[in-house]
């Protein structure tokens, strides 16, 4: 749907409010991918893992408490090492979610 401007000042207006727009939408796709690196482990355990709702939540606060530790021992975000160590933690976060899914799924046989 192509919209006419007939002058100059319409289009700059257009051009303002889809900007705002923009950043809008920039500033919500921002906050989920925060959210999902936040709560990578549970994400994983809840929508990958075969568990059951107690399953689930025993696992679930398992690895957010291993995520939050890991967190403290990653370096900031200034650090020239944290690029370089944050797909590191990633494999760490999913061996923690391996041994974990097996310690639950030997616990509730």
């Amino acid at each position: 749907m192509k919209k006419q401007f007939r002058d100059l000042e319409s289009l700059r207006a257009e051009r303002i409010r889809l900007e705002a727009l923009c950043k809008q939408k920039e500033e919500e796709l921002t906050n989920s991918l925060e959210y999902v690196q936040d709560h990578f482990g549970s994400l994983i355990i809840g929508s990958l893992l075969p568990f059951t709702r107690e399953q689930k939540d025993m696992v679930g606060g398992i690895i957010d408490k291993v995520q939050h530790y890991i967190g403290k021992l990653m370096p900031g975000e200034d650090s020239k090492w944290h690029a370089s160590l944050a797909p590191v933690m990633k494999i760490v976060q999913m061996v923690v979610a391996g041994l974990v899914y097996k310690y639950v799924k030997r616990a509730f046989r």
